[in-house]
């Protein structure tokens, strides 16, 4: 009998340590997190680290945490932050919000962007440039 009894033991002790793993992975990786707005800091000048999956959940957990407010609008291509505090987008395709994540623009939406533990992830206020094709910080 105790022979029978040791496999599932050993099974539930393998258990009770995958399980908090799995929503650890659920609840997202630390990052760090910043939102730049038109003239000033919004969130973040420090970069305080947020647990988020995607770069949109990191605009989430810092609206959450610094109290702001964010506007998402549907699109063809998945949500799009059409607003981020006391700043809408203006014409669109000539400035609005953007992210970045590590430094780079990715090729994806934000909320299609897997973010890994340690990343960090730049929400702002952006001038499109028509003549370069690519997104500059004021």
């Amino acid at each position: 009998m105790f022979r029978r009894a040791l496999p599932l033991i050993g099974l539930a002790v393998a258990l009770s340590f995958a399980a908090p793993a799995q929503s650890a992975r659920d609840a997202g990786v630390l990052v760090r997190v910043r939102v730049e707005g038109k003239t000033s800091t919004i969130f973040g000048a420090t970069q305080p680290r947020a647990l988020a999956t995607t770069a949109m959940d990191a605009l989430e957990a810092a609206s959450t945490t610094g109290e702001f407010y964010y506007h998402l609008r549907k699109t063809d291509f998945g949500p799009y932050v059409d607003q981020i505090g006391r700043y809408a987008e203006d014409i669109p395709g000539t400035s609005g919000w953007a992210f970045k994540v590590n430094g780079a623009s990715p090729p994806v939406g934000a909320d299609q962007f897997q973010l890994k533990a340690g990343d960090v992830v730049l929400w702002y206020w952006a001038k499109f440039s028509n003549s370069q094709s690519r997104i500059t910080l004021p």
